[in-house]
């Protein structure tokens, strides 16, 4: 439960305290959770190159990345689909001890890179910030917060003060829910504090009242 000593007021909201940058703590108290999510394993939160946080930024204290047998999985399916098609142009399987090279051509230019890619695709999160490997974004300075629906999934769509643009799945950063208890508070503060607009179906997702916080407009879902 949060203590109302630590907590922050504004107006008839009371907020959560800010975790300190370098040590993430007080950790923010449990998030809404959005449709369906798997929690993630201790596989799913465990990279070998950890992302160097934004510069004048905490370090990181979050990690989701896709699992081993997520990434294997979705490889293998490619992979099968990839052969399924040669299948059918050649009429059946004698391609594969006819041309043995074309199986070796999959593996290498198909099924390795990527599962690197669904690898190397992970999330970090201090206590102020979100990002990928390629992008990050300020999540106690968003001006722009949206859900809409994705394939299989919720999308959450945040943009910052500096111009930075942030789009997640909300099953995959759910995952990890410290993760999202992180980023659910920095928008909580940008909503109440800095007057974030956020447009109506996030507003039902995460429990605002309709027209968000203090001073912002909302904007129709997409």
């Amino acid at each position: 439960m949060m203590s109302i000593v630590n907590a922050e007021f504004e107006g008839n909201v009371v907020l959560p305290p800010r975790p300190d940058r370098e040590t993430g703590e007080p950790h923010p108290p449990t998030a809404p959770r959005v449709g369906h999510f798997d929690a993630a394993d201790d596989d799913e939160m465990t990279v070998p190159r950890r992302r160097r946080p934004p510069s004048g930024f905490g370090p990181v204290h979050e990690v989701y990345v896709v699992g081993r047998g997520t990434a294997i999985g979705a490889s293998a399916f490619i992979a099968a689909s990839c052969a399924l098609v040669v299948t059918l142009h050649f009429g059946g399987f004698g391609w594969v001890g006819a041309y043995p090279w074309m199986v070796l051509l999959i593996l290498l230019f198909f099924v390795y890179p990527l599962y690197v890619v669904v690898r190397d695709n992970a999330l970090f999160a201090g206590a102020d910030w979100l990002a990928s490997s390629k992008r990050w974004v300020s999540t106690y300075e968003l001006t722009d917060i949206a859900i809409s629906r994705g394939w299989a999934t919720y999308l959450l769509d945040i943009t910052d003060v500096h111009g930075n643009r942030f789009t997640v799945g909300l099953r995959q950063i759910q995952a990890n829910y410290r993760m999202w208890n992180l980023v659910f508070n920095g928008i909580l503060h940008s909503v109440h504090r800095n007057g974030a607009r956020i447009n109506d179906r996030a507003c039902e997702e995460l429990g605002f009242a309709a027209g968000g916080g203090r001073g912002q407009h909302s904007h129709p879902a997409s």
